[in-house]
């Protein structure tokens, strides 16, 4: 007990399971060898953990959180020096009411967004379906590319399109000036409904 203006107020109790005390605990060190069950609050200024942790409920983040290499450089990088590894068909979520969700399934991963439109940063984009082999290519204040087997077939321009081999198209409707700088074979009927200039001609029927 501790006594105070005449009153005396329990701080230290044994038992058969160990200590209590009632109050706060000021210790210039510790070291504990066995578990700590804590039911409240804790403030803890720095924590070095070396072995896993489990989190059963809800982690906040306040600040920023930052990985570290061995020599204490902050940086982030997960192949190198570690990993924040989530399970299958457990969700990283983003925004106050996570509307945006990242999560894999065991098979393949799934990138949802159910509020407003989905940004990236400034620079050049690029989605490989194979490792090493463009998909789709975004460059930066141009064009857009898209490719067969890393083969560019499709491209925008300033101007339009540009397409690279053979265009298979069940329907083609054009409203302005088409030019052709090479030959048309033409397997089918062929309706003209205006003007046509031709300046060779060579009907065999």
């Amino acid at each position: 007990y501790h006594s105070s203006g005449g009153t005396a107020t329990k701080k230290f109790e044994t038992s058969g399971l160990g200590v209590t005390v009632y109050g706060t605990v000021v210790a210039t060190g510790a070291d504990i060898n066995g578990d700590l069950d804590v039911d409240g609050h804790t403030n803890l200024d720095n924590v070095s953990i070396a072995g896993v942790t489990t989190f059963s409920d809800d982690t906040h983040f306040r600040d920023t959180v930052r990985f570290q290499d061995g020599s204490g450089s902050s940086k982030i990088n997960f192949f190198t020096f570690g990993r924040l590894q989530f399970n299958d068909n457990v969700q990283a979520a983003f925004g106050n009411s996570s509307q945006s969700r990242i999560s894999h399934n065991g098979s393949h991963l799934t990138i949802s967004n159910n509020a407003g439109g989905s940004y990236t940063g400034t620079g050049n984009i690029k989605i490989q379906a194979d490792e090493g082999k463009e998909s789709i290519v975004g460059i930066q204040s141009g064009s857009v590319e898209l490719y067969y087997d890393n083969t560019k077939r499709f491209e925008t321009s300033s101007s339009g399109i540009n397409v690279v081999g053979t265009t298979t198209s069940t329907q083609l409707a054009i409203t302005g000036v088409s030019t052709f700088t090479g030959n048309i074979d033409a397997n089918g009927d062929l309706d003209v409904d205006g003007h046509t200039n031709l300046d060779n001609v060579n009907i065999a029927g």
